[in-house]
């Protein structure tokens, strides 16, 4: 074959590589290309979401639950409802832990945007704030004591003993209405302490919170009364927010229809009957 046919043939060849490599740069530019158009369009989206989320509206609620049920790291199991609840509803939520008789009264005056977590309350005394109307949980509350001797089947015989209770439980203060040796503390631990110390032969608390100070404090030997009470807690918003009352009753009614609230709820609840 001529030298000159040789070397058309080399020229196609060569031709034909360069073809080749340059779709296979042009095809690995393209999918960087879509790579990249790709990164871009999630970026934009993330910041998007994040960008609406700091717009949510923020609200601040008196909290006087105490651990395990919220805790300070917001592990707590209403904490976990209330985050899921408050976002379902377009919300942001933060429990800030007051004493209980200071909290309904700084709601009500609308310092902080509302009580996270009551049984009924006196309308007169709290003519700002306003119920929920989906209850928010169920909780026990029982004499704690010591002394083995010590037997409560009724609410009227605790009159017979000192017993305390937290300032603002206002059911419990129902419960105790006419009692003589009744002392009102500013919180749960503070009473606890008093009974180790024996300054009061009972300290009204509820189940879980009680058991949860009875652990850290290493004490075995409390024991529970027969009698206990029963409540129904709800949420309370300041006057204010009248407008968000039926969208929370709806987003947490919601929570309860697809499961989500028991997936939160139902092992706390069992634990604490």
């Amino acid at each position: 074959m001529p030298v000159r046919e040789y070397s058309r043939i080399g020229r196609q060849s060569l031709a034909i590589q360069w073809v080749g490599s340059s779709e296979k740069v042009l095809r690995a530019e393209r999918g960087t290309v879509v790579l990249v158009l790709l990164f871009m369009s999630l970026s934009v989206m993330m910041s998007a979401h994040a960008l609406a989320h700091d717009r949510l509206e923020t609200l601040v609620l008196s909290n006087s639950t105490l651990p395990p049920v919220t805790t300070a790291d917001s592990r707590g199991y209403l904490d976990k409802l209330y985050a899921e609840w408050f976002s379902r509803a377009g919300l942001r939520v933060r429990l800030l832990a007051v004493p209980a008789a200071r909290g309904l009264e700084n709601a009500n005056a609308g310092i902080y945007d509302g009580d996270a977590a009551r049984t009924e309350i006196d309308a007169s005394r709290y003519p700002h704030l306003h119920k929920v109307q989906e209850p928010v949980s169920r909780t026990y509350l029982h004499g704690f004591h010591i002394d083995p001797e010590i037997s409560i089947r009724h609410a009227a015989d605790f009159a017979a003993y000192r017993v305390g209770y937290v300032r603002g439980w206002q059911s419990v203060e129902r419960l105790l209405d006419g009692a003589d040796k009744v002392i009102a503390l500013r919180d749960a631990n503070g009473l606890m302490d008093m009974l180790i110390a024996g300054r009061i032969d009972i300290a009204i608390l509820p189940l879980a919170p009680a058991r949860e100070m009875a652990r850290v404090r290493h004490l075995d030997s409390l024991r529970k009364t027969e009698f206990r009470l029963e409540q129904t807690q709800y949420l309370f918003l300041h006057t204010r927010h009248l407008d968000k009352l039926f969208r929370l009753r709806e987003a947490l009614g919601a929570m309860k229809f697809d499961g989500s609230y028991e997936a939160i709820m139902a092992a706390p609840f069992t634990e604490n009957r």
